[in-house]
């Protein structure tokens, strides 16, 4: 990745010309002395080229000077032109270990302090800068970082000369880097989401130009930089400033409620100042921009009736809404409209995870009693519950429906017992399929499979209704699982908790790719579809929520994220069937919603 402490600067090149007998005087710019073709019998006159290269450094100050370049610089070809005659060709080391004539310590730049033989008249220079030493042939090896090919250079001889060479930076990428403090939220390559509700707002970013060692290019000599937008009925862009030559000013405009999109055209072109030029193409990068309304809708919480009830699973019955109490042996419920919490209690165990079944009634595992528990959802006898044993020290853990004709059946995971489980709505278990690992979480795919995590072996599991089972290797603790949004029903997407990505398993081919999420240490716990065909997830260490607005972009799709209340500990998300995420406030023993439209 580029950084600004290691940034590159347009080559200043000092170079003095003075005859061999003579030493210094002042200089004058080579644009006054008529052109004359180089005479020999003058003699050639010392030339010194002078050249400094800073170290690298971890300090955002110390690329600023002027007279910086890219600290990868190695080498530097120059070539002088003559109006008639042979072109001399001075190409040179820039390193203390190639060249003696280059000094470095550890607190300075290397400068190389280079001795020419020039004829005296008048020339057409060129200067070019790479990150690779000279073969062995004399000629300049690797990246060209920064170049001036036209420069008029008149030598007198008996005078003095004296003259600076700007050199152009070589851009082979573009930085789009919004302020510390920006409301711009994404990635330059995921593409960035800005909210509505932030109208007006002046949102600076700069866009720089990148050199072949990823070095950002700055100060004199640096690339132009351009930006535009392909709708200017939703952003207006400010150009920069001649005390702030890279900064633009986006703006959103007024009266914007239904968000929209755009795109931002981020360029560099290459500095030229007739007749000078580094002979670089420009560089452009397109950067997809949405507004998103969700930004501002902001979110409420209700608190559960018993304090430090530590929420953890959570599920939609239409619009009501069912969530287990892992510190107590209690269900909580919410009816739709109400900001009431009920709380049955009874159970043998704090309950683990929770599901509606093909019977109308909510399922819950209790791990340390060793149970998975039914109750009653709606009507007559809501709240009635009713516990079925599994083995003795499985530990269930996560539950889910399969889905299928009638009532279908009931899938557990068997923790402690290596096993995945199916039971009937009427509570017995049919089956008990061996697991080489400690299954954890537990998901219906699109493919009428049974999906699962292993979070201490690194494995997603695949299980058929006659239980065939496949293994996945994926990067670090894998936790909730949920099938793809929307239409798509070749995917399945999982939380890795420890590595801090999102990660989705292409069903047909078992692809596997991995979505970093923006903050660091986010701790991705449950993540589930919304009504808004948008994946969702809770970020328990982050106290935020994380959405994933398009998900059919499979190498790095825009993740979007919204703070809820500090150290609220997020655990698990759902959406009603109104569109509305709830989730559970583990920490702050609170329930959390928000609109997902």
């Amino acid at each position: 990745m580029s950084r600004l402490a290691t940034g590159t600067t347009a080559l200043v090149i000092s170079l003095a010309t003075i005859p061999m007998t003579a030493c210094g005087g002042a200089g004058h710019g080579a644009a006054s002395v008529p052109a004359v073709a180089p005479s020999a019998g003058s003699g050639p006159t010392s030339t010194t080229l002078r050249i400094t290269i800073p170290a690298k450094s971890s300090t955002s100050s110390s690329n600023r000077h002027a007279r910086y370049v890219s600290p990868a610089t190695q080498s530097v070809a120059i070539s002088f032109v003559p109006t008639s005659g042979t072109t001399q060709t001075f190409n040179q080391n820039l390193t203390p270990a190639s060249n003696p004539s280059c000094q470095a310590s550890l607190i300075s730049p290397t400068i190389c302090t280079l001795a020419l033989s020039v004829l005296p008249g008048s020339y057409t220079a060129s200067f070019v800068t790479y990150d690779g030493l000279l073969d062995g042939s004399g000629n300049p090896t690797g990246n060209k970082l920064s170049a001036n090919q036209n420069f008029p250079v008149t030598i007198v001889a008996g005078a003095a000369n004296a003259l600076n060479v700007a050199l152009q930076g070589v851009p082979v990428s573009v930085a789009f880097l919004p302020s510390i403090a920006s409301s711009l939220r994404g990635s330059q390559a995921a593409g960035y989401t800005l909210s509505v509700c932030l109208e007006g707002k002046a949102e600076p970013v700069t866009v720089l130009g990148v050199d072949a060692d990823g070095n950002y290019i700055l100060g004199a000599g640096a690339p132009i930089p351009s930006l535009r937008a392909s709708d200017t009925s939703l952003v207006s862009i400010t150009p920069p400033t001649t005390s702030a030559p890279s900064t633009f000013v986006i703006t959103s405009v007024p009266n914007n409620p239904s968000g929209g999109a755009l795109t931002l055209t981020a360029g560099v072109t290459a500095s030229t100042t007739a007749p000078t030029d580094s002979g670089a193409p420009a560089v452009t990068v397109s950067i997809p921009v949405t507004f998103d309304q969700y930004l501002c809708r902001g979110y409420s919480e209700i608190p559960t009736p018993t304090a430090n009830a530590a929420p953890g699973d959570i599920v939609a019955n239409g619009n009501d809404v069912w969530f287990t109490e892992a510190n107590l042996t209690r269900i909580g419920y919410l009816a739709s409209g109400s900001s009431t919490i009920v709380e049955y209690s009874g159970l043998s165990s704090p309950p683990g995870d929770i599901i509606v079944g093909g019977d109308g009634r909510v399922w819950f595992t209790e791990p340390t009693a060793d149970k998975i528990g039914a109750m009653v959802a709606s009507g007559p006898g809501i709240g009635t519950l009713t516990e079925y044993a599994v083995a003795a020290g499985s530990y269930p853990a996560g539950i889910t429906w399969d889905g299928q004709d009638g009532l279908g059946a009931l899938w557990f995971t068997e923790k402690n017992g290596g096993k995945v489980g199916r039971m009937t709505t009427a509570g017995v278990v049919t089956n008990e399929f061996p697991i080489s690992g400690s299954p954890y979480e537990i998901t219906n795919g699109p493919d009428g499979n049974q999906w699962f995590v292993e979070t201490l072996s690194n494995q997603i599991g695949k299980i058929t209704t006659s239980g065939v089972i496949t293994m996945y290797n994926v990067s670090g603790h894998p936790y909730g699982i949920v099938g793809g949004p929307g239409q798509d029903y070749d995917t399945v997407w999982f939380t890795e908790s420890q590595t801090n990505k999102i990660g989705r398993i292409q069903i047909s081919t078992g692809a596997l790719s991995e979505i970093p999420i923006p903050t660091a240490n986010a701790n991705p716990t449950g993540i589930n579809r919304g009504a808004d065909g948008a994946l969702w997830f809770a970020e328990a260490n982050a106290s935020q929520i994380g959405r994933i607005p398009d998900a059919s972009t499979p190498a790095n799709p825009l993740i979007v994220e919204y703070p809820v209340t500090a150290a609220s500990g997020p655990r698990k998300i759902v959406s009603d069937s109104t569109g509305t995420m709830w989730f559970t406030e583990n920490t702050a023993s609170k329930i959390g919603y928000m609109a997902s439209y």
